[in-house]
């Protein structure tokens, strides 16, 4: 059997097979995923992958264009060619996919095979942000907040933050942290910022791990405390001024049992970082 290794039950994955061979365009689709992403037996075949991605997205289904898509422009199993990418984006976005629409605003607002058209960017993070998509809600949230391509609106710009970050999105959850740190556009809470750095640091962005790490060693908006601040430091590879120099001044006034302390923390805020990246 093709599949026998992996850990999909066999009678799925035979029926998966046997569907993609008649030619039906999700498991085609599915099917590709698997030999892209993750292989079958542990034997990654983008060739084969490939194969059944342009057998699906010339179906139409959109999802399998976004894929082939995204090959395109990193590269990987494919040469590159952004142009095919964006021809593919293009057609899964006509269809309402929401990540179609977040990659070729992307392309837009960073004039990557396209002439950089933020007005353009934007239309399109709001499609998909009007379906949830969490990362087009922080591009629009960026938008907002420097008034690239729109006028300037902190307002609106920390709505669509918090309902990215509210979704998980770790970017935004750091961008409300800044903002209630120094109260930037709503009421200074320098708890509610270490909430949300938090958020973002457990998921694993290096900066909040930095401004979390700062917090803890300042005391600022929660209790100081110095084996949680190195700890978070040293898993910080941030090199802000500010959490390099708390960094540094932690290596200095730590005894070697605090410091051997800390970083047994810190391997333990890596497992729980892990497992949330899942």
């Amino acid at each position: 059997m093709l599949f026998a290794c992996s850990k999909k039950p066999e009678t799925e994955q035979v029926q998966l097979e046997n569907a993609a061979k008649q030619g039906d365009a999700t498991a085609q689709y599915k099917l590709a995923s698997i030999y892209y992403n993750d292989g079958v037996c542990g034997m990654v075949d983008r060739t084969k992958a490939i194969e059944l991605y342009e057998k699906s997205a010339t179906q139409g289904y959109p999802k399998a264009q976004v894929a082939l898509g995204f090959a395109y422009s990193i590269g990987l199993g494919v040469p590159k060619n952004d142009a095919k990418a964006l021809e593919l984006y293009e057609k899964a976005a006509i269809q309402g996919n929401a990540e179609a629409q977040l990659n070729l605003g992307l392309a837009y607002a960073n004039g990557r095979g396209v002439q950089k058209d933020d007005t353009k960017a934007f239309e399109l993070y709001q499609k998909a942000a009007a379906q949830g998509l969490p990362a087009a809600q922080f591009n629009l949230g960026e938008m907002y907040a420097h008034g690239t391509g729109i006028p300037k609106d902190d307002a609106r710009a920390i709505e669509w933050y918090q309902m990215a970050a509210t979704q998980g999105n770790a970017e935004a959850q750091l961008s409300l942290g800044i903002r209630c740190a120094y109260g930037y556009g709503v009421s200074k809470d320098e708890s509610k910022a270490v909430e949300w750095y938090k958020k973002a640091a457990e998921q694993g962005n290096d900066i909040a791990q930095g401004f979390l790490g700062v917090a803890y060693a300042k005391g600022t908006g929660i209790a100081k405390d110095d084996i949680c601040a190195y700890a978070w430091l040293k898993r910080s590879r941030s090199i802000m001024k500010d959490h390099e120099a708390a960094r540094n001044e932690l290596e200095k006034s730590l005894s070697l049992e605090q410091k051997t302390e800390a970083l047994k923390l810190s391997e333990e805020f890596l497992t729980k970082i892990l497992k949330n990246q899942k």
